[in-house]
Protein backbone atom coordinates (compact mmCIF):
# COMPACT_ATOMS: atom_id res chain seq x y z
CA UNK A 1 0.00 0.00 0.00
CA UNK A 2 1.28 3.40 -0.85
CA UNK A 3 2.16 5.18 2.12
CA UNK A 4 -0.39 8.30 3.34
CA UNK A 5 1.22 11.57 4.01
CA UNK A 6 -0.79 14.78 4.57
CA UNK A 7 0.38 18.43 5.41
CA UNK A 8 -1.89 20.54 7.90
CA UNK A 9 -0.83 24.17 8.23
CA UNK A 10 -2.19 26.61 10.29
CA UNK A 11 -2.67 30.20 9.62
CA UNK A 12 -3.83 32.66 12.68
CA UNK A 13 -4.00 36.27 12.49
CA UNK A 14 -2.09 36.68 15.92
CA UNK A 15 0.34 33.70 18.16
CA UNK A 16 -2.12 31.92 19.76
CA UNK A 17 -2.11 30.70 23.06
CA UNK A 18 -3.74 27.57 23.84
CA UNK A 19 -4.64 28.14 27.28
CA UNK A 20 -6.86 30.55 26.93
CA UNK A 21 -10.69 29.37 26.48
CA UNK A 22 -11.58 31.39 22.92
CA UNK A 23 -15.00 31.11 21.31
CA UNK A 24 -14.32 31.22 17.47
CA UNK A 25 -17.47 32.19 15.56
CA UNK A 26 -17.00 30.18 11.80
CA UNK A 27 -18.80 31.47 8.89
CA UNK A 28 -19.74 30.23 5.71
CA UNK A 29 -20.51 31.35 1.82
CA UNK A 30 -24.10 31.29 0.90
CA UNK A 31 -22.38 27.90 -1.05
CA UNK A 32 -21.24 26.36 2.11
CA UNK A 33 -17.43 26.96 1.76
CA UNK A 34 -15.58 28.36 5.19
CA UNK A 35 -15.15 32.30 4.84
CA UNK A 36 -13.73 33.56 7.88
CA UNK A 37 -13.07 32.24 11.63
CA UNK A 38 -13.24 35.17 13.89
CA UNK A 39 -13.54 35.91 18.07
CA UNK A 40 -16.16 38.32 17.58
CA UNK A 41 -19.76 38.50 16.93
CA UNK A 42 -19.43 39.81 13.13
CA UNK A 43 -22.61 41.56 13.35
CA UNK A 44 -21.93 43.72 16.04
CA UNK A 45 -19.00 45.17 14.27
CA UNK A 46 -18.78 48.91 12.78
CA UNK A 47 -20.36 49.27 9.30
CA UNK A 48 -18.77 51.55 6.59
CA UNK A 49 -20.54 54.61 5.67
CA UNK A 50 -19.54 54.56 1.97
CA UNK A 51 -20.76 51.13 1.25
CA UNK A 52 -22.16 49.06 4.82
CA UNK A 53 -19.66 46.93 4.54
CA UNK A 54 -18.62 45.48 8.06
CA UNK A 55 -15.37 46.41 9.13
CA UNK A 56 -12.86 43.99 11.15
CA UNK A 57 -9.62 45.34 12.69
CA UNK A 58 -7.26 42.84 11.81
CA UNK A 59 -4.65 43.38 14.36
CA UNK A 60 -7.97 44.08 17.47
CA UNK A 61 -9.31 40.29 16.49
CA UNK A 62 -7.88 37.20 16.16
CA UNK A 63 -9.28 35.60 12.62
CA UNK A 64 -8.39 33.46 9.75
CA UNK A 65 -9.78 34.51 6.49
CA UNK A 66 -10.50 31.42 3.66
CA UNK A 67 -10.22 33.43 0.17
CA UNK A 68 -8.39 33.84 -2.86
CA UNK A 69 -7.41 37.61 -3.67
CA UNK A 70 -8.77 38.20 -7.04
CA UNK A 71 -8.58 41.63 -8.88
CA UNK A 72 -7.93 45.01 -7.92
CA UNK A 73 -11.23 47.24 -9.10
CA UNK A 74 -11.19 51.13 -9.05
CA UNK A 75 -14.97 52.62 -7.55
CA UNK A 76 -15.89 56.12 -8.23
CA UNK A 77 -16.68 57.79 -4.70
CA UNK A 78 -18.19 61.54 -4.35
CA UNK A 79 -14.47 62.89 -3.12
CA UNK A 80 -13.07 60.84 -5.69
CA UNK A 81 -11.59 57.80 -6.37
CA UNK A 82 -11.13 54.11 -4.09
CA UNK A 83 -9.02 51.25 -5.25
CA UNK A 84 -10.23 47.99 -3.52
CA UNK A 85 -8.22 44.73 -3.26
CA UNK A 86 -11.03 41.95 -3.81
CA UNK A 87 -11.75 38.34 -1.81
CA UNK A 88 -13.68 36.08 -3.21
CA UNK A 89 -14.91 32.33 -2.20
CA UNK A 90 -12.30 29.55 -3.32
CA UNK A 91 -15.43 27.34 -3.70
CA UNK A 92 -17.83 29.63 -6.25
CA UNK A 93 -15.68 32.74 -6.62
CA UNK A 94 -18.60 35.06 -5.55
CA UNK A 95 -16.54 38.36 -4.14
CA UNK A 96 -16.74 38.12 -0.27
CA UNK A 97 -15.15 41.17 0.75
CA UNK A 98 -12.02 43.74 0.31
CA UNK A 99 -8.73 45.33 1.57
CA UNK A 100 -7.14 48.67 0.27
CA UNK A 101 -4.24 48.94 -0.79
CA UNK A 102 -2.09 50.81 1.48
CA UNK A 103 0.61 48.40 2.83
CA UNK A 104 -0.35 49.33 6.86
CA UNK A 105 -3.97 49.04 6.36
CA UNK A 106 -5.51 47.14 9.06
CA UNK A 107 -8.69 46.15 8.28
CA UNK A 108 -10.76 43.64 6.29
CA UNK A 109 -13.83 45.04 4.69
CA UNK A 110 -16.46 42.22 4.57
CA UNK A 111 -19.26 43.20 1.83
CA UNK A 112 -22.99 43.96 3.15
CA UNK A 113 -25.16 40.54 2.48
CA UNK A 114 -21.91 38.54 1.82
CA UNK A 115 -22.11 36.11 4.46
CA UNK A 116 -25.13 34.63 6.01
CA UNK A 117 -26.81 36.12 8.96
CA UNK A 118 -26.90 32.46 11.05
CA UNK A 119 -23.48 31.39 9.31
CA UNK A 120 -22.35 29.44 12.06
CA UNK A 121 -24.82 26.92 12.36
CA UNK A 122 -23.09 23.47 12.92
CA UNK A 123 -23.95 21.39 9.66
CA UNK A 124 -24.28 18.56 11.58
CA UNK A 125 -27.14 19.86 13.73
CA UNK A 126 -28.56 21.14 10.66
CA UNK A 127 -28.77 17.76 9.31
CA UNK A 128 -30.08 16.18 12.60
CA UNK A 129 -33.08 18.47 11.98
CA UNK A 130 -33.51 18.08 8.82
CA UNK A 131 -33.66 14.41 9.59
CA UNK A 132 -35.75 14.84 12.32
CA UNK A 133 -38.09 17.17 9.61
CA UNK A 134 -38.35 13.88 7.48
CA UNK A 135 -39.15 11.45 10.30
CA UNK A 136 -42.06 13.80 11.40
CA UNK A 137 -43.75 13.57 7.73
Amino acid sequence: MPKIISKSTNYVSTPFDSSKNINFIVHYCICGAHILIITTDINKLPKRKTDESIIIDTQKFDYKFIADECYPIIIKRKNGFEKQYRWKCKECSIPIGYRSPEKENKFLYIFKGALPINSNIDSNNNNNNNNNNNNNN
